[in-house]
């Protein structure tokens, strides 16, 4: 064989151990570059997936959240009283309910309240019982008096744990002040009846009935005034033990019996 040809076979031989180690080299980056976009992928796709998990928690919960907004709003439109603000009946049996011994339940009705609504109409009427409301819910405000609601009609009630003797005569002081947004209102006074929870064990029937009786009592007496029922009786007696405001207050000095 000649040396050209012997020289071109082994350059052709180099050359081809060139191409098959480039080739090596690039198949094996090519199959590297792969393996990492796999890889690559595989993260984003996890990453991608977290936060969408996320974002769909965080749109539940506030979803969640709104529904508790509004359910907590919508019962407590159920246990408020649209006229005057203050809670309505289902809201004061519940409290009522909730009251430990040692607190005072007292029923206030205004007096002669149907003249009012005879001689000016329901719509003033509405205003009075409206401003009657602003003025309990400020004596609320000083912390004289608890869960204070409008038990219907022209009936409130409230619950207080200090001397009720003198909350009853600053509710009756409050109510009979004239009232500068109603100018030709004629004075608006009311009758209160006042009943312990002390011996109620747990009956809503009791304290009620108790201040029931002491509210007739307070009616009987004329009105603008306050009774209190210092003494549990059966359901059918009528023969009830009656308390009268203090004198320092300004009222009726005590009475006992009807």
């Amino acid at each position: 064989m000649s040396p050209f040809l012997i020289a071109l076979a082994a350059s052709t031989l180099c050359l081809s151990f060139d191409v098959a180690d480039i080739l090596h080299d690039w198949l094996a980056r090519l199959e590297q570059y792969k393996a990492d976009e796999v890889a690559l992928s595989i993260v984003l796709f996890a990453l991608a997936s977290l936060y969408a998990m996320g974002r769909r928690q965080s749109v539940l919960e506030a979803r969640l959240r709104e529904r508790a907004v509004v359910e907590i709003e919508a019962d407590k439109l159920t246990r408020i009283d649209d006229l005057t603000g203050l809670g309505n009946r289902r809201a004061f049996m519940q409290a009522l309910k909730n009251a430990e011994i040692g607190f005072y339940l007292i029923m206030i009705d205004l007096d002669q309240f149907h003249t009012i609504n005879d001689w000016s109409g329901h719509l003033l009427g509405d205003k009075v019982l409206a401003e009657v409301g602003d003025r309990l819910s400020r004596i609320e405000e000083a912390g004289d008096i608890r869960a204070v609601a409008r038990l219907g009609g022209d009936q409130f009630g409230c619950l207080t744990i200090r001397n009720p003797d003198r909350v009853a005569a600053r509710i009756l002081t409050a109510i009979s002040e004239p009232m500068a947004r109603l100018p030709d209102m004629p004075r608006v006074t009311a009758s209160i009846g006042i009943a312990p929870l002390g011996h109620h064990l747990g009956s809503l029937d009791s304290p009620l009935r108790d201040a029931d009786h002491a509210l007739v009592a307070a009616k009987r007496a004329g009105g603008n005034t306050a009774r209190q029922f210092d003494k549990p009786v059966p359901f059918n007696c009528d023969h009830v033990k009656i308390e009268g405001l203090v004198a320092e207050e300004g009222l009726e000095p005590p009475t006992r019996g009807l």
